[in-house]
């Protein structure tokens, strides 16, 4: 709930740069991600205006959208081309079930947020429908779930599922009839319901290995094939050492390895 400087603003834009670079200035996107909610940075309409000015990228944001009731987050936000918001209820029980918010947080005053951002918003809007079995994807709340939708009107609709380790063990993906109906009473498009495809581009000193595939892993477990891939890439083994020294472990998920910061062991259970 509380916003904040996380990170010195300088540091981050010289990040992107480096990323930017690396990238010979052709990435597709800039996209303002986060570990944690990228808009409880203070410094997040700064970014996205260091980006708009420096090259020409599209600058997209992924949120949650928990406060977008705010006018200060809202203003932060309007330079960029796409904000892509998280729309997995359609009412206060199953806001609570599914994101666990802060206890002062409630659906509606997120969803009107969501509204009023619509409004003055420049840009595209995505919406993200994260189904977990069990819990949202009833056509009861899928029809209140289009209710909200409908509401703030998005240019994109896409229907994700679980598709690496969750916070939880018991949180499971539905079944493909499950997702095709709830892709037909959304009219939203299916974009994750498989593990993902395509590898990371690593790019800085090998040197420092260890440090950038934890980082990666900490938002973003991966799949032992990725990681296999980039030891052949580079040369170099690293896995099974980060694994001997205690900063990583392999966590399987609907019959992948994935790779994982060790903090996150106790959530096996």
């Amino acid at each position: 709930m509380a916003r904040d400087r996380f990170f010195d603003p300088a540091r981050i834009e010289n990040d992107i740069e480096t990323a930017v670079l690396a990238c010979k200035e052709k990435a597709d996107f800039i996209t303002m991600v986060g570990d944690g909610e990228p808009i409880l940075s203070t410094d997040i309409g700064r970014l996205i205006s260091y980006c708009k000015r420096r090259w020409d990228i599209p600058v997209g944001v992924i949120t949650n959208g928990s406060l977008l009731w705010d006018n200060e987050v809202r203003s932060q936000l309007h330079e960029a081309d796409i904000v892509s918001v998280t729309v997995s209820a359609g009412e206060e029980s199953e806001f609570r079930k599914i994101h666990r918010p802060h206890g002062k947080l409630k659906f509606q005053k997120v969803m009107d947020g969501m509204r009023e951002f619509r409004k003055d918003f420049n840009g595209k809007l995505w919406a993200e429908v994260m189904l977990v079995a069990g819990l949202n994807d009833s056509d009861g709340v899928l029809h209140s779930i289009k209710e909200q939708l409908d509401s703030i009107s998005p240019d994109k609709i896409f229907i994700a599922t679980p598709t690496r380790p969750p916070a939880e063990s018991w949180v499971r993906p539905p079944g493909t009839d499950s997702i095709l109906n709830a892709a037909a009473i959304l009219n939203g498009s299916i974009e994750m319901t498989l593990p993902e495809t395509g590898n990371f581009a690593i790019t800085g000193d090998v040197k420092h290995i260890s440090d950038t595939i934890l980082q990666l892993c900490s938002r973003h477990p991966m799949m032992e094939h990725q990681l296999r891939e980039i030891e052949g890439q580079l040369d170099t083994i690293f896995v099974d050492g980060m694994i001997a020294d205690g900063l990583v472990i392999w966590k399987p998920h609907m019959g992948i390895r994935y790779l994982v910061p060790n903090n996150m062991k106790g959530r096996q259970t």
